[in-house]
């Protein structure tokens, strides 16, 4: 069972230990709020009222043991950098950190927080609904790294009725296509002569920009 730490209990920082715990892992759940400590409650989540700029708090409840240390507090940077720099003190495996501004981010990484480890959740969750919006046909996609996704899209009305090898989609749209969405289930690894319903949905893997395209 892994064990995760969560520092900050906010309503993002309190959705992560629930899920976490949920998910099966050890959290330790950490805010200085008496009142956001008594809001959770499950069997897998101790929640514990402390100061996590007290170097000795932290050592007592053996923060410095547990698998990752998330620190989610949301409107003191200051106190959150301090918790991450006695954090990197201990030497804790793995230090995940939440950054409201651009700057926080820059000064996150100066004292040794990886890029990959620098969370912006409000940054995320409104750059994702603001894609989707202005894309009628795009319903969810997962960025794997730069310019490359995998998306869920509706499949494009010049697209009914006609066969994959019809639409070759690596030579027109130089697109990947993982498997077919029919009737809300996939259809496993569709054949060249699978036709194209009204109401597929397309699993799709490439660029943005070719997405873009048939979105």
């Amino acid at each position: 069972m892994k064990k995760v730490a969560v520092i900050g209990l906010g309503n993002f920082g309190k959705s992560l230990a629930e899920n976490l715990a949920e998910g099966g892992a050890e959290v330790l759940a950490v805010d200085i709020s008496e009142e956001k400590i008594n809001e959770l409650n499950h069997p897998n989540i101790t929640a514990v009222k402390f100061d996590s700029t007290d170097v000795r708090e932290l050592e007592r409840f053996g923060i410095k043991d547990m698998d990752a240390v998330v620190i989610t507090i949301g409107e003191n940077f200051e106190a959150l950098l301090l918790t991450c720099m006695l954090l990197k003190e201990m030497g804790v495996k793995r230090i995940i950190a939440r950054a409201n501004e651009r700057i926080h981010k820059k000064i996150l990484k100066s004292v040794g927080i990886r890029e990959e480890d620098i969370i912006s959740p409000e940054e995320e969750v409104a750059r994702h609904l603001a894609k989707i919006i202005l894309r009628e046909g795009l319903l969810e996609f997962f960025e794997i790294e730069k310019d490359y996704e995998i998306a869920r899209l509706k499949a494009p009305s010049e697209f009914i009725g006609k066969s994959l090898r019809e639409i070759e989609l690596r030579k027109n749209f130089n697109l990947l296509l993982v498997t077919i969405i029919r009737n809300k289930k996939p259809i496993g690894v569709p054949d060249p002569d699978v036709k194209i319903e009204d109401g597929d949905e397309l699993l799709i893997f490439g660029r943005d920009k070719d997405i873009k395209k048939i979105s």
